[in-house]
């Protein structure tokens, strides 16, 4: 229905980040349905162990069964929740291309909150490693202070545009207006 690539996240539960075998299997139904079924451009998808740490073992589940298709990974605010965000944003640059981005508030409650934290983690980016976009609380009025305080190049925006789950196209005007002086930067704002 729209021509900008769209990216669906998979989350067998709102509990926590912790799946169980049973919901790992529905989520690669969901995987194979997307991929035959739909032109989505990729899955948003992130789990932890009880221990607060990525599960690795699941997450290279997804990554295989992910394989020969055109679906990219992108790395869900999971990682919020684990013991350590900066190190384990490091960890999924040994991924390569194969988690294509990560989005995280820098484990706080909004991404401008986590500036030291994203600025952490996007120094740790790899040339061919994942991406770091930040999301949270990003709006018009706070897009400019937060790129230029962690160096990202990707901003997720969602309720900071919206009002009654509605896109308000005034909002949108205004970010976009934004006079943006990051011209060593390629800038990609997802909504």
């Amino acid at each position: 229905a729209v021509s900008i690539p769209v990216n669906v996240m998979l989350r067998p539960h709102a509990a926590s980040f912790i799946y169980s075998e049973n919901e790992m299997l529905g989520l690669m139904n969901e995987i194979d349905y997307l991929a035959t079924k739909t032109q989505v451009n990729g899955i948003v998808f992130g789990s932890l162990s009880s221990s607060g740490e990525i599960d690795f073992s699941q997450l290279e589940q997804v990554i295989a069964h992910l394989e020969g298709t055109r679906l990219e990974l992108t790395f869900h605010r999971a990682i919020d929740a684990s013991l350590d965000v900066v190190s384990s944003y490091s960890e999924l640059q040994n991924y390569g291309t194969a988690v294509a981005r990560v989005l995280s508030s820098g484990g706080c409650p909004t991404a401008l909150a986590g500036c030291q934290p994203l600025l952490q983690m996007q120094l740790k980016h790899q040339i061919n490693g994942a991406i770091l976009m930040a999301g949270s609380g990003i709006t018009p009025h706070n897009a400019a202070q937060l790129i230029a305080a962690t160096q990202v190049r990707e901003i997720h925006l969602g309720s900071g545009l919206r009002s009654n789950g509605m896109l308000q196209p005034d909002l949108f005007a205004q970010l976009v207006a934004i006079k943006w002086d990051y011209s060593q930067q390629n800038l990609e704002i997802n909504l």
